[in-house]
């Protein structure tokens, strides 16, 4: 038989419940990421929340930004995947805006 996590399966669901609470800010602040990398002139037909930022995309958003050295920008991608991916996805933006304290509980 298959075993439920009850214990994710709780978090997972908390974390649902913040970014649909938080919906409008993840959105606002989602857009200004993707405008920032250039990704909204690139890949005009692709929907907000199906775009991902590469590291290369995260050192355009630098960049725009005005900050001087690129440095640690690989870290903060694997932060914010945990590691797993070289990208970072809508829901990891979300949950990253999270812990920064951005959405409201």
């Amino acid at each position: 038989t298959n075993v439920i996590d009850f214990d994710k399966l709780l978090q997972c669901t908390y974390h649902l419940l913040i970014f649909m609470d938080n919906e409008d800010v993840v959105d606002e602040m989602w857009k200004l990421m993707i405008h920032a990398s250039g990704r909204e002139q690139a890949f005009p037909l692709v929907k907000l929340r199906n775009h991902v930022l590469s590291i290369k995309d995260v050192q355009k958003i630098s960049n725009f930004v005005g900050t001087e050295s690129s440095e640690g920008i690989i870290e903060m991608v694997s932060c914010a995947t945990s590691g797993k991916r070289v990208y970072i996805t809508y829901l990891d933006f979300a949950y990253i805006l999270g812990k920064l304290g951005y959405l409201r509980f």
